[in-house]
């Protein structure tokens, strides 16, 4: 029996093996790697996603509550933090004193926010570009990211001032097809992925040329 055994699994691990294709069977040798977190955030701590904006990337109050919220949907769905501050308390309490907002520190938000730790995202450029005619031909986006604990000290990244650049884009090929809204979206979606990949470990391509989402 045992002997049956062993010989039908090594039977169905041979057929296996040769249905790869050569890319594919270059991949499961080879693995997909992983790419370790940049930052762990201790289980425990309360979470707050914070988004400033330059000129050049300012953003809707319903695009920034967007971001703030598909940033909070990645950390949470890949167990970065079960304690996260909701969108709506963050733009309640800039609504409450807008001037008096603006003058605060990062540390003291997040005091205010009764959180531990910021992800803070100050929004460089975020742009869905039109013709006169209202067409789309593309959008794109970059974000620095860094992060800072109630007591306002930096703890990621290390030595660089304004913080981890993270980008998207939506090329001409998608974007000529889809509504400003749609591309928006597609760009916070985009952004938020990529921001959240930063805290947990995941799978790293090795084929040449892959893109990542």
């Amino acid at each position: 029996m045992v002997k049956t055994r062993a010989f039908w699994l090594g039977l169905f691990l041979a057929v296996g093996w040769m249905a790869l294709s050569g890319c594919e069977l270059a991949y499961f040798v080879a693995g997909n790697g992983a790419q370790r977190a940049a930052i762990t955030i201790p289980r425990h701590d309360r979470v707050v996603v914070l988004v400033d904006a330059s000129a050049a990337g300012e953003l809707s109050i319903s695009a920034v509550s967007s971001l703030i919220t598909a940033v909070n949907q990645q950390l949470y769905a890949f167990r970065v933090s079960q304690r996260l501050v909701p969108a709506y308390q963050i733009i309640g309490l800039q609504r409450r004193d807008a001037m008096r907002y603006q003058e605060m520190s990062i540390g003291q938000i997040v005091r205010a926010l009764h959180a531990d730790v910021a992800v803070y995202l100050f929004v460089d450029r975020f742009e869905v570009q039109t013709l006169s005619t209202g067409q789309v031909t593309r959008g794109q986006a970059q974000v620095l990211v860094k992060v800072v604990d109630r007591a306002g000290r930096r703890l990621w990244p290390v030595g660089v001032r304004m913080g981890a650049p993270i980008s998207a884009d939506v090329p001409a090929n998608y974007a000529l097809t889809q509504t400003p809204g749609v591309v928006e979206h597609r760009l916070i979606s985009q952004l938020a992925r990529r921001i959240g990949r930063l805290f947990y470990a995941h799978a790293q391509r090795h084929q040449q040329g892959a893109r990542t989402p």
